[in-house]
């Protein structure tokens, strides 16, 4: 996409330096970078990536129409011929173009990674929480910290909508670029599969990079769990990375330990796992653990010495977080006391284990909670059951057009983690509700005791009405989304919103 410029530009030559021997007669002054042709302005680089039905190099003539002063396509077999781009226009071919973009754009914008610390948080579950206390720690131990991820971009406290994880690598050197100019020190951002695969990070200089666990999920887009487990692990392999934080209770972190180059500090953190040698000198440990509905306590033993963090963050799964938040700023050489502190001064996160107010003496626990595989579910389900003796509600559903070997797993975990199961729509995007939930029913052994409410609102509703004084009641799977997606159309759609209007409007 287009992005805003934050300089006066760069020849051409410069950025394809050490990619392509580009001929006197090709440079030129480039004034910003665009991967869609749509949004192209006078002096622009486009850059014509082939895409899943699509290349790019379709839309050179009209990126060429806007004012592109050159067009960069892939030098790959298909020799994709461009038809329609004025002479005066030199289109360039780039060897593992996709590759280049993220150090083309890191070029442009100055190599503003270089100038932050940059934690990069990757993993099935957890990436957005420990991403969001490591940069509310850091704003609290400097002033401001940036934050990229599924909340948003910008500086904490200043979160701009983003539609992605992690942004195409254009508009992440940009972003970038801009925390930089505002005076940002340092900034955590998530770093999914897909961006990994499609190389959006790489011209990223990342100092510290986290690893929280590996699940069941995304295996429509990636052939196996095997291949999936090889992604988040390539992400290690990176050149310049200074520390490694792993979480070793999950076997591919225990791997990741093993396989990680020698140059990468390694740090450990676990509740039930005993560091390898090479890391025991850098290892979170978990002491003791106590949780409530509102707050917990935890003691972590860190190579320091040991340390207390308190948090409105409920859970042991979210005690993992924090000891990755904790190891990631000890990384940074942040005193292990400070940063205790600061993590205990981190609010809660949207839309993970949020518990929806007005809450009422008389009225049920409400929480929203992000939860979207059968392991975030288990967790979250296995938690809420130890904090009440009353009812436990879950509703849930599972996303259309998107992994469905997770549904029946979602199902199963729903129905032996809650008293009662509410199923319900999630994004069914373009695929039947119905088909959906059958899906979920058939990971169940005994799906006739399930509710099945197809509109969301309407199953919200039911389960906060249904419940009794002290009961919980579980909405998983969407957590901070403010919309849901039907048929092509994205509507209004908060599950907090909708289970606050439930509670004040309770008939009993």
């Amino acid at each position: 996409m287009m992005v805003a410029l934050s300089h006066n530009g760069l020849k051409l030559s410069t950025l394809l330096a050490g990619d392509v021997d580009l001929s006197p007669g090709d440079d030129r002054e480039i004034l910003g970078l665009s991967l869609d042709s749509r949004n192209v302005k006078a002096g622009d680089c486009f850059i014509a990536l082939s895409g899943a039905n699509r290349h790019g190099g379709e839309f050179a003539p009209a990126a060429a129409a806007a004012g592109a002063s050159a067009v960069l396509i892939e030098d790959d077999p298909v020799n994709f011929e461009i038809i329609g781009v004025p002479a005066a226009t030199p289109i360039i071919r780039v060897q593992n173009l996709r590759q280049a973009v993220g150090r083309i754009a890191s070029r442009f914008f100055g190599d503003p990674s270089a100038s932050l610390d940059v934690i990069a948080v990757t993993g099935t579950n957890g990436k957005t929480t420990v991403a969001q206390l490591c940069a509310h720690a850091l704003k609290h131990l400097r002033g401001n910290a940036g934050y990229i991820g599924t909340l948003g971009a910008g500086m904490i406290g200043e979160l701009r909508p983003s539609e992605t994880t992690t942004p195409d690598p254009i508009s992440l050197q940009n972003m970038f670029c801009e925390l930089r100019e505002e005076g940002c020190e340092a900034v955590a951002i998530e770093v999914s599969s897909h961006a990994i695969v499609q190389h959006r990070v790489l011209g990223t200089m990342l100092d510290v990079v986290v690893f929280t666990n590996l699940g069941h999920d995304h295996l429509d887009y990636h052939a196996s769990q095997d291949e999936y487990a090889a992604v988040k692990k390539s992400l290690f392999q990176y050149d310049g990375i200074r520390h490694a934080i792993i979480n070793i209770d999950d076997p591919i972190g225990r791997d990741l330990v093993v396989e990680l180059d020698r140059n990468v500090r390694c740090w450990t953190y676990s509740i039930d796992h005993a560091p390898r040698v090479r890391s025991e000198s850098h290892h979170l440990k978990l002491i003791r653990y106590v949780g409530g509905s509102k707050q917990s306590a935890l003691v972590v033993a860190t190579p320091q010495g040991q340390v207390e963090i308190t948090t409105p963050l409920i859970g042991e799964f979210n005690a993992q977080n924090l000891m990755a938040s904790l190891g990631a700023l000890l990384a940074l050489g942040i005193d292990e006391h400070a940063a205790a502190d600061a993590l205990s001064h981190a609010p809660t996160i949207a839309g993970r284990m949020e518990i929806v107010e007005p809450k009422s003496d008389d009225g049920p626990i409400v929480i929203v909670d992000y939860a979207h595989t059968p392991e975030s579910l288990v967790r979250v389900l296995a938690t809420l059951k130890s904090i009440t003796n009353r009812n436990l509600v879950c509703v849930f559903g599972c996303g259309g057009e998107r992994d469905a070997t997770k549904r029946g797993p979602m199902g199963r975990a729903a129905e032996q983690g809650a008293d009662l199961v509410i199923i319900t729509s999630d994004n069914p995007r373009g695929e039947d509700n119905k088909a959906i939930a059958t899906a979920i029913l058939r990971g169940m052994s005994e799906p006739q005791n399930v509710q099945v409410i197809h509109d969301r609102a309407r199953a919200i509703e039911s389960a906060i009405d249904a419940a009794r004084a002290g009961d919980v009641v579980l909405i998983a799977g969407k957590g901070h989304e403010a919309r849901q997606e039907i048929a092509g159309m994205r509507h209004q759609f908060s599950d907090v919103e909708v289970a606050s209007r439930s509670l004040q409007g309770r008939r009993r």
